[in-house]
């Protein structure tokens, strides 16, 4: 059987990744997702520890699109009797990277099933979820294990104006590997905390177990969850020095951080400490940090140019001194800061465009020339 996992177009990679460290299975890369050879088990657990993933569906079809009637032949190889029972309630639910109405692809796709199969029909907490992804000219349509969108954390209490989704942040995260990880420029810690639920193990959707679709899918009638869970949960490692640091210049966002992180449950493996860019080779010892991931801060209404350039070269001046591996930053304005860099000896190992819904994001990964 396959399975399909959506995720953030430009991560593709990041995706297929994890997806291999969790269950083995080599990723086939497509556009905005990723598809893959699997186990109704794994993609539970996909569900329940992978960061990187917006939606995880049992792929039933995929077809070339042009419209809704284009789907109607995958429609027709849907195993009724797997998913429906006597009373089972469903809803359909469409992600279009075009401009089509996703609400008229929802309508008309559930119109094709209940030509197949009279069930009722529930659009909130439905028992089973059809998912149509049309992306890239294709159309895939699976049945959504999650039941919920797995890009939103639990965790994510305290707020920051530029704060990633947590999907996103652990991709960045993972495109440089390194033991001693900086984020200089935290907010309310996403980043981090993301590195820190990784290199712990601690699964991302620990408290929310409960809320999984697939817990009352038919085809799971007999199985222990509750030893499923369990397995996987003593695979977390919290005991190892894990070395995590957050700096910000904002007290505030130190102390959001921090109560992110204890709700994520990773509070602590980070150390959060009030930091300026200028005075980080004070409390860091040259070389100390092998991986700096963040998402710098940009110009706005209340930060003009002459302050944020001030704020790169501080930074950058420090880096230079504390950092023996690579650097990787994400922004919706990444070109001061890559002239910054440049300027500053440091070279661009490589870069991307990402998107988070429909804003646009560049990733950059630099290293030291000297």
């Amino acid at each position: 059987m396959k399975g399909l996992a959506i995720t953030h177009k430009g991560f593709e990679d990041i995706c297929s990744k994890e997806i291999f460290e969790l269950i083995g299975a080599k990723g086939k890369v497509l556009d905005g997702c990723v598809e893959f050879d699997c186990k109704l088990e794994d993609l539970c657990l996909l569900c329940y520890k992978a960061q990187s993933v917006v939606k995880v569906l049992y792929l039933i079809d995929t077809v070339d699109y042009s419209d809704v009637d284009d789907i109607k032949k995958s429609v027709e190889k849907i195993n009724i009797d797997e998913w429906f029972g006597k009373d089972t309630t469903f809803c359909v639910r469409c992600m279009h990277d075009g401009d089509e109405s996703t609400q008229d692809v929802e309508s008309r796709v559930g119109g094709f099933i209940l030509d197949r199969k009279k069930a009722k029909v529930k659009l909130e907490d439905p028992d089973v979820t059809f998912f149509v992804n049309i992306s890239g000219g294709k159309a895939y349509l699976g049945v959504d294990f999650s039941g919920i969108d797995l890009s939103k954390r639990q965790y994510k209490i305290f707020q920051h104006p530029y704060a990633l989704k947590g999907t996103v942040a652990y991709c960045v995260y993972r495109l440089a590997e390194g033991e001693n990880v900086l984020d200089p420029f935290c907010g309310s810690g996403t980043l981090i905390i993301e590195a820190a639920l990784h290199k712990s193990k601690f699964p991302v959707n620990f408290y929310q177990k409960d809320k999984f679709a697939f817990l009352g899918f038919k085809c799971f009638e007999k199985f222990d969850f509750d030893k499923f869970f369990d397995k996987i949960d003593k695979e977390t490692d919290k005991s190892k020095e894990i070395k995590l640091n957050g700096f910000d210049d904002q007290l505030r966002y130190i102390k959001s951080a921090k109560n992110n992180a204890k709700i994520a449950g990773v509070e602590k493996l980070i150390n959060f400490s009030r930091i300026e860019a200028k005075w980080l080779d004070a409390k860091l010892d040259k070389g100390a940090v092998d991986l700096i991931v963040t998402n710098p801060p940009i110009i706005t209404q209340h930060a003009g140019p002459t302050v944020i350039q001030k704020l790169y070269d501080e930074f950058f001046h420090n880096a230079e001194f504390i950092l023996k591996g690579k650097m990787v930053a994400i922004s919706k304005n990444i070109e001061l800061f890559k002239k910054t860099a440049l300027r500053k000896k440091f070279k661009i190992e490589s870069e991307r465009l990402v998107w988070s819904g429909k804003q646009e994001y560049k990733v950059v990964v630099l290293s030291k020339t000297f």
